[in-house]
């Protein structure tokens, strides 16, 4: 029970002495009237039985003398009267007389099971003999006889409960007045008395004689209540003391009782843990710290068995995820008799320490990596300019060793001069000594080393400073930069020239262009080149092939230009040549030779074709962009004049080239041409796209010349990188034909003549008619060449096989119309028919 529900209770009447003195003696009484009452009842149920005795004992002396005449008489009535007689006796509820024929005469109540029966035969004698003349039964009601007894009982206990509850209240009320008033005052007071006011004392009511035990007992609680007040406000001065100290102390500190609930706690501890503005005394250590790791639970618990633990470093978590280092003691604490009764926790964060602690450390491991590792030299001096100390890098720049170098000046050992002049450079630590700020090397320095050998260097130096801002010393930072030179000149040729050709590129084009375009330097001449086919080259035989086209073309302008002439490449497959001091008559034989020097060039088997315009700025007026456009309007109009006849003639080469690196691909494109015109000729196709059936069939697989011999060749199957590359073939072959106007309509006939019916094909994936129908037709031809044709990777299919495959194929890989029809003219064509015209029409 805690104080509180205590002292609650000491003021409450249910919990007062006159109450319970009250219930103390009403009990009392009800206890003597329950004993009274049994003894009275126990008589009472004697008396009643001893009547019910006698009423039966009375019957038989008084009625049955009369009741056996009449019977043996048979005087009925009389013998109805004393049956009805016999009734009136009290708890005798019925009486049945039986005579020797079976009659029955009775009286009363009716025959109830729960009546007790008594019978006993009727005998009556005649001349000295006795003869059983019949039988009576008196029935007797036991129970009435038993709610009389209670009766009585109840009415007993009703009166001794009265006077006993009348007695304990006149008792009780006399003890109230004399001694539990006055005891109901004293808990009151009691209950709500300041301990530490000594000058309020308890008084009773009516004051006792001295002597008296009551009195005695108040003056003595009023002495003790004065001794305990002084020793509470004194203990309180000391628990207040303590209280302050430990609240204030700088250390987290908690204290806390076997039960590890809180007595003290220091205001740093709740600061440390994040808790503000809650009270945590009474508290246990679990329930304010729900997060608490088990391990400081368990540091308690040893503590409570006399341990003193502590740690100069440990990890704590907190709530919110965060770790801090703390260092902490654990010890009990001990009443005046020795016994343990709860542990101190003193801890401090030292998080702060060690991070500094690990700061400066690794600021001085990095300080010594980074001086030992780093890539550039590194010396440091003294406020007199001598060497302190020397990484590895400043010992193989200058030549010296550490141990060598120490203590001596620093221009002894840093020897720079300047690279143009050859005359000592200025001393950087020299320079920041008397500025106190940093420098760094003027530009061209050369540091000679111990060995005398010379090394292009640049660098930086800055002062050392103390906390108050005295230079103590200089560290100086330097590195060798002869491959940042070598970079720099790399550079800056890289962002002038063209990085392909070698040529300039359009920056310095341009550049120059403004700075010769001054009176002094007419005429000015200006030549544009444009390199036809290079697109067409690049579908063909692939970028690499392009980018050798672009090499020629530099290296044919480097041998026809003179050494003051600039040419430069200013687009993807543009050139142009800067002249000054050059006139029209010059320009002229200039563009002929270019041209005919690019003519007799080749790549990949195909020559080297340009387009040239030029114009010449005579008058100084005269906008050098006028110039620039007139050259190239003269180029775009020579080009457009000479582009057709030249992708023509490249187309044919291609094939050649295809044709020459795979010989069947030649009489395989021929068959092509032959079966896909006799089907277009059999289905009804026009004439105009039966021939162009029969063009795209001569050129379908012109994009292979962009595949490798390797895979064209190859006798085994193709892995998946070798058949990604043959499955681009048609979209190359679709890239150099739509260049080329005579054989654009032929393009997409090509592009498609590999998808497939079903929409699983290539490049595109179309499906059914979506599919041109040529490309359709075409398609079937090539791959009934493609099976009856022997290859370096398989033998030739039977013609009967290479058709049953189609057919197998139809309505899959192929369109099922062009297979049907197709099957239908194969033995024609084996006849010669319709394939001899064919034939004569493709020669």
């Amino acid at each position: 029970m805690n104080r509180r529900s205590y002292r609650s209770k000491m003021t409450s009447w249910r919990y007062s002495s006159t109450w319970k003195f009250f219930l103390y003696a009403f009990s009392g009484f009800i206890l003597v009237s329950l004993v009274v009452t049994g003894i009275l009842g126990f008589f009472v149920y004697r008396h009643e039985s001893g009547n019910l005795e006698r009423n039966l004992e009375q019957v038989k002396e008084v009625y049955l003398p009369f009741l056996i005449p009449a019977l043996w008489v048979t005087d009925y009535g009389a013998l109805q009267s004393q049956i009805e007689g016999i009734v009136k006796f009290r708890y005798i509820k019925r009486v049945e007389v039986r005579n020797e024929e079976g009659e029955v005469f009775s009286a009363g109540t009716a025959s109830d099971p729960s009546l007790e029966v008594v019978s006993q035969e009727l005998f009556y004698e005649n001349r000295g003999q006795l003869r059983n003349i019949g039988s009576i039964s008196l029935f007797l009601d036991r129970n009435e006889l038993l709610s009389q007894i209670v009766k009585w009982v109840k009415l007993m206990l009703l009166i001794q409960f009265l006077l006993s509850l009348v007695l304990s209240l006149v008792i009780a009320g006399v003890y109230h007045l004399v001694i539990g008033g006055q005891l109901f005052r004293l808990a009151r007071f009691v209950k709500t008395d300041d301990l530490t006011d000594l000058q309020e004392v308890f008084r009773l009511q009516r004051p006792s004689q001295k002597g008296d035990e009551l009195q005695l007992l108040v003056d003595r609680i009023n002495e003790m209540r004065g001794m305990i007040g002084r020793h509470i406000s004194e203990i309180q001065g000391w628990r207040d003391l303590l209280q302050h100290v430990i609240q204030h102390d700088p250390n987290a500190i908690m204290v806390l009782d076997k039960d590890l609930r809180f007595v003290f706690v220091s205001e740093k501890m709740l600061e440390n843990n994040g808790i503000q503005g809650v009270d945590v005394v009474g508290r246990t250590l679990r329930d304010v710290f729900p997060f608490l790791d088990a391990k400081w639970i368990e540091i308690h618990k040893r503590a409570l068995c006399g341990e003193i633990l502590g740690s100069e470093d440990d990890i704590i978590l907190r709530e919110d995820g965060r770790f801090d280092n703390i260092r902490w003691k654990c010890r009990p604490w001990y009443k005046s008799g020795g016994q343990i009764e709860g542990t101190i926790f003193y801890s401090e964060i030292i998080t702060e320490r060690k991070q500094m602690e690990r700061s400066l450390f690794l600021e001085k491991e990095l300080f010594r990596t980074t001086l030992l590792s780093v890539g550039d030299g590194v010396i440091s001096t003294d406020n007199e300019g001598r060497v302190l100390i020397m990484n590895r890098v400043a010992e193989d720049l200058t030549g010296w060793n550490v141990e060598d170098a120490k203590g001596k000046e620093f221009r002894q050992v840093f020897n720079i001069i300047d690279e143009l002049s050859r005359g000592k450079a200025p001393d950087p630590i020299r320079q920041v000594l008397d500025s106190g700020e940093p420098v760094e090397l003027e530009e061209n320095c050369i540091l000679i080393s111990k060995e005398g050998r010379e090394t292009p260097i640049e660098d930086s130096a800055a002062p050392i400073r103390d906390k108050e801002g005295e230079t103590t010393g200089v560290v100086i930072v330097f590195r060798d930069c002869s491959e940042k030179r070598e970079r720099q000149k790399e550079i800056e040729y890289l962002s002038y020239h063209d990085q392909l050709t070698g040529l300039y590129n359009r920056r310095f084009f341009e550049e120059e262009l403004r700075r010769l375009d001054v009176p002094r330097n007419l005429p000015l001449s200006l030549v544009m080149i444009d390199v036809n086919g290079l697109k067409l080259f690049n579908d063909a035989f692939g970028h690499n092939a392009g980018d050798e086209l672009m090499e020629k073309v530099a290296e044919v302008l480097r041998k026809v230009c003179r050494a003051d002439d600039i040419a430069a490449r200013i687009g993807g497959d543009e050139f142009m040549i800067l002249l000054p001091l050059t006139d029209r008559d010059h320009l002229d034989p200039l563009m002929a030779r270019i041209s005919d020097a690019m003519s007799k060039e080749r790549v990949k088997d195909l020559p080297v074709s340009v387009s040239l315009g030029g114009a010449t700025k005579t008058d100084a007026g005269e906008s050098v962009q006028k110039v620039f456009d007139m050259a190239e309007d003269q180029m775009y109009r020579r080009k457009i004049s000479e582009k057709s006849s030249y992708h023509n003639r490249s187309v044919k080469l291609i094939l050649e080239t295809l044709y020459s690196k795979s010989p069947w691909e030649k009489e395989h494109s021929e068959n092509v041409s032959v079966l896909s015109g006799a089907i277009g000729l059999e289905m009804g196709l026009a004439q105009p796209e039966i021939d162009d059936l029969k063009a795209a069939g001569i050129i379908h697989d012109i994009g292979k010349i962009a595949v490798s011999n390797k895979i064209l060749e190859k006798d085994g199957p193709l892995d998946e990188e070798e058949w990604e590359e043959i499955r681009k073939h048609p979209e190359t072959g679709y890239s150099i034909l739509s260049t080329v106007n005579e054989y654009s309509p032929f393009a997409k006939i090509v592009l498609y003549h590999h998808e497939r019916w079903d929409g699983k094909g290539y490049p595109n994936g179309l499906k059914g008619y979506d599919i041109p129908l040529q490309s359709r037709i075409l398609g079937v031809a090539d791959a009934y060449d493609a099976m009856v044709s022997e290859r370096a990777y398989r033998k030739a299919m039977s013609r009967e096989d290479a058709l049953a495959e189609l057919r197998r194929c139809a309505g899959t890989q192929f369109d099922p119309e062009v297979v049907k029809i197709f099957s239908g003219i194969v033995p024609s064509l084996e006849r010669g028919g319709s394939s001899e015209i064919l034939k004569e029409d493709l020669s």
